[in-house]
């Protein structure tokens, strides 16, 4: 499976969860609701490769920073899931 665009060209993380609810990423090694959500399908294992666009060249630096991340488990996946549905 290959996802492209992954975050809908932006639109979803244009609103992200409050700081206090993203304090566990660091337990991945990610920073940013963008990377969780990058992160979330990455940690997919049907997934093979994802294909994010991204305009700036700092985006891209935090996009390349998921490769080094620990991958989600169902429960952190669980998580990002319900952060999402309620944004």
């Amino acid at each position: 499976v290959i996802l492209m665009r992954p975050l809908a060209q932006g639109a979803l993380v244009r609103t992200a969860p409050p700081r206090a609810e993203l304090a566990f990423l660091a337990d991945y090694g990610l920073t940013t609701w963008a990377q969780a959500l990058l992160n979330w399908g990455v940690s997919d294992p049907r997934v093979t490769v994802t294909i994010p666009a991204t305009r700036k060249v700092s985006h891209a630096g935090d996009n390349c920073a998921v490769g080094a991340a620990r991958r989600f488990d169902e429960a952190a996946r669980a998580r990002v899931v319900a952060l999402a549905a309620r944004l």
